[in-house]
C-alpha cells in the first residue's frame, strides 16, 4: 500500500479560506483541498473553470499542484469522494505518466482509497470545525 500523506505546512490562509495542503505520495506533488461555495467560486474563477450549476465537486490540476474542491460540504458523501477520487488518480497518473493496466489495477485502487482517506479526514476536520 501508498504510505499515508503527511501534512504540507502552509502559511495561515485568509479567514474565508479553508484549503488543506497535502503532499500525494505516488509523485511528490501537493494535493489543495477546498470547501465551501465562496472558495469553489474563487477557484472556478482563478483558473478559469467552468461547472455546471448544480455541481457539488470537482478536481483539477493547476499551477504545479492538484486542487480538490467541494463547494457544499454538508452534501459531500462517501459516494461524492470516491467519484472525485477516480477522478483525481486519473489526473495524478495521467500527470506522472502512469499507464493503466486491467490485468493489473492495484496502483490505482490504492491511490483511489489513500486519496478517499485523505479527503474523507479534511472533510471531517472542516465539518467539525464549522460545528464549533
Amino acid at each position: 500500500p501508498a504510505p499515508p500523506a503527511r501534512p504540507h505546512p502552509q502559511p495561515p490562509p485568509p479567514p474565508h479560506h479553508t484549503t488543506t495542503d497535502y503532499y500525494v505520495p505516488h509523485n511528490g506533488g501537493e494535493l489543495k483541498i477546498f470547501f465551501g461555495k465562496k472558495n469553489w467560486e474563487i477557484a472556478l474563477d482563478k483558473f478559469n473553470l467552468e461547472a455546471d450549476d448544480f455541481a457539488i465537486a470537482g478536481v483539477f490540476e493547476a499551477d504545479g499542484a492538484f486542487y480538490a474542491g467541494f463547494a457544499n460540504p454538508k452534501r459531500v458523501r462517501g459516494g461524492v469522494i470516491a467519484h472525485e477520487c477516480v477522478h483525481l488518480t486519473n489526473l495524478i497518473h495521467n500527470f506522472a505518466g502512469v499507464k493503466g493496466d486491467s490485468k493489473n489495477d492495484e496502483p490505482f485502487a490504492y491511490m483511489v482509497q489513500n486519496l478517499f482517506g485523505i479527503i474523507e479526514e479534511a472533510l471531517k476536520s472542516h465539518n467539525k470545525k464549522r460545528k464549533k
